[in-house]
């Protein structure tokens, strides 16, 4: 039997702040399958990555894995050595430890792979794995003897996942044929402005992206002095509320750009330009390198968001969004509650529906 806890509230809380979490009427859904058929259908991205063709060994070093824009490190949570067989992928070296996959590359919200639980003799057993992103989100589920495809979706995109084998004996867990990619409830960034998903904020408030492998589409002008020219993704904003928004690609793996356009540029224009960022977040050596933009949004319109690089690097990371809605009392949306917006809202008033 699979059953899943999703921990997001707090989360929510903290992006949104209790304003804008009055507006969520609900959360996207994390997700558990049985099958690679009904996962991949809940995937609309997603590679198989699989470092586990070498020759049986035991006491490896943590084994690095990249592809199509994902990279990752297989360890444990012990003492970072692994063991690899054909018959059973990669795994823990000591019984107790927690296998553990990082992701340095693209961000992931859909993982999967073939798990079994090994006794000391190399002989598949019966056990319940459990499965937790560093966002907090855990999954379990009961695993026959000769292993099981198990695959989530999750709400968060995450940056590490452990799994361990809960028998209390001196068992261990492995996972073979690994699959990772994006959830099919978390909108993926477009390579050209014209094809960009639309992403509804009501329902998330991060969404992955990378512009490792994207195309550079020249935009004309430059944002805080910087050199615009790596490659690109886009997402289409509708905002849901009149508001303060905020865009920010702080804790990327690379030095982006953000720029928000009121719809697609033309012909290369940067004209009409309504808010852009080059540098706001520090990384770990204490130097500004990620973006942040903030800007006011008139609810029901399209607002188009461009990520890229300075001087042409790529890299990947999560657009994160928050909101601060407009004052009720703000009848005009002009910023501020002030004696017009009664006129205004008298005006209206008497001039019927």
């Amino acid at each position: 039997m699979i059953s899943f806890r999703a921990l997001t509230g707090s989360s929510l809380v903290a992006l949104l702040g209790a304003a804008a979490l009055a507006l969520l009427p609900s959360t996207a859904m994390a997700g558990t399958y049985g099958t690679l058929a009904a996962f991949q259908a809940n995937v609309h991205a997603d590679t198989l990555l699989e470092p586990f063709n070498g020759a049986d060994a035991i006491m490896l070093p943590p084994i690095a894995v990249s592809g199509n824009g994902y990279a990752y490190t297989m360890s444990t949570t012990g003492a970072q050595q692994v063991f690899r067989f054909a018959a059973f992928g990669v795994g823990a070296q000591f019984s107790g430890d927690q296998g553990r996959i990082a992701f340095t590359g693209r961000p992931v919200s859909a993982i999967a792979g073939t798990f079994h639980v090994i006794t000391p003799g190399l002989v598949g057993t019966t056990g319940q794995l459990d499965l937790l992103t560093n966002t907090g989100e855990s999954f379990s589920v009961a695993i026959p003897a000769a292993g099981a495809f198990f695959g989530i979706t999750t709400t968060v995109p995450f940056t590490s996942v452990t799994f361990t084998v809960n028998n209390g004996g001196a068992t261990y867990e492995s996972v073979d044929d690994l699959i990772v990619g994006v959830s099919g409830t978390a909108a993926e960034a477009s390579d050209q402005c014209a094809d960009a998903v639309s992403i509804s904020p009501i329902t998330t408030v991060q969404y992955p992206f990378t512009t490792v492998g994207a195309t550079a589409e020249a935009i004309s002008g430059v944002c805080d002095g910087a050199t615009d020219t790596g490659p690109d993704v886009w997402f289409r904003f509708i905002a849901p509320v009149h508001g303060m928004v905020t865009f920010s690609t702080c804790g990327c793996t690379f030095d982006s750009i953000l720029r928000v356009f009121p719809s697609c540029p033309v012909g290369g224009s940067g004209a009409g330009q309504i808010a852009c960022n080059d540098d706001f977040c520090n990384n770990s050596a204490g130097i500004n390198r990620a973006s942040q933009v903030s800007f006011r949004a008139v609810a029901g319109e399209d607002y188009l968001i461009r990520i890229s690089g300075y001087n042409g690097v790529s890299g990947s990371g999560n657009l994160t969004f928050s909101i601060v809605p407009d004052c009720r009392a703000d009848f005009n949306h002009n910023g501020g509650r002030e004696v017009q917006d009664i006129f205004d809202f008298l005006a209206s008033w008497f001039g019927g529906c």
